[in-house]
């Protein structure tokens, strides 16, 4: 899926009209890149303009960058929290947690 598709599924889904999501950028967000973002013209927009877009339609960049297809989908490792001694839980106050990331 493009840039430009996904942008228009996130308005789709959050029933917003092309219109209605150009007057929210307001006028700091250059609308005629917003309109080229939407045709397909522009592909890569400015990081201030990406951000100001995804505020507007309520999804984080990572999350519209991954609905194109642009940026990678990763599930992170469970956190695993593990005591001082080595116990995976106890009711001890005396012993101090770590936590760390799944081997």
């Amino acid at each position: 899926m493009s840039l430009s598709e996904a942008i228009k599924q996130t308005m789709n889904a959050r029933d917003l009209s092309t219109a209605e999501v150009a007057r929210r950028l307001g006028e700091g967000c250059d609308r005629a890149t917003f309109y080229r973002l939407l045709s397909g013209a522009t592909t890569e927009p400015r990081l201030g303009t990406l951000v100001g877009l995804c505020e507007v339609l309520e999804i984080s960049p990572t999350e519209l960058l991954q609905l194109a297809g642009l940026w990678p989908q990763r599930d992170r490792a469970p956190t695993h929290k593990t005591y001082a001694c080595g116990a995976p839980s106890h009711g001890s106050s005396a012993c101090r947690t770590r936590t760390s990331g799944a081997p």
